[in-house]
């Protein structure tokens, strides 16, 4: 977490046939260790803080091809469903501050709305899956669809995008 006392996590449960994945929060003081998504046979995947650490945005996946955007708090006292989109998948969740939460639409639109779900709108001249935010820079990295393969830095301020490096000197890192 933000204020460094916490720690999230995903864990993935197998028993009799099924595969559920949850998400863990340990209370790095005292050791404590609390579920906090029951996903039963389903899965909840990249929880994020908010940067005041009082939530957890992460994006829930029941296989109907209909992922949505979720919010708890650390000890998973309420679960609110974000986006209720049932057309499409919503995932890959992070906080812009503490009013304000991004995610990728599928296939590729990046959204933006407030943290009560309302007042979404797309975030034009991104178009990837996922996107990484730095709060302090104020800058999105991504990779620039599969096919061109370049990383992009996206200053949220001026909104325009960077090319860091093209997709032949990308592929050669790996």
């Amino acid at each position: 977490s933000p204020d460094g006392k916490k720690i999230i996590y995903n864990i993935t449960n197998k028993e009799a046939g099924r595969s559920a994945t949850d998400t863990m929060v340990l209370d790095l003081a005292n050791k404590y260790v609390k579920q906090i998504t029951k996903s039963g046979s389903h899965k909840s995947y990249e929880p994020k803080w908010s940067p005041d650490s009082k939530r957890i945005v992460y994006y829930f996946e029941k296989g109907d091809g209909h992922d949505q955007v979720w919010l708890t708090d650390a000890k998973g006292s309420f679960h609110s469903n974000l986006t209720r989109d049932t057309t499409t998948h919503n995932y890959f969740p992070s906080w812009i501050d503490d009013n304000t939460i991004i995610y990728t639409r599928s296939p590729d639109e990046l959204m933006m709305m407030q943290v009560d779900g309302t007042n979404r709108q797309k975030i034009e001249g991104v178009n990837a899956t996922p996107v990484k935010y730095n709060a302090k820079a104020r800058k999105l990295i991504y990779i620039k669809s599969d096919e061109e393969n370049k990383l992009m830095l996206f200053d949220w301020q001026t909104k325009t995008a960077t090319e860091l490096l093209d997709g032949t000197t990308l592929a050669k890192l790996f």
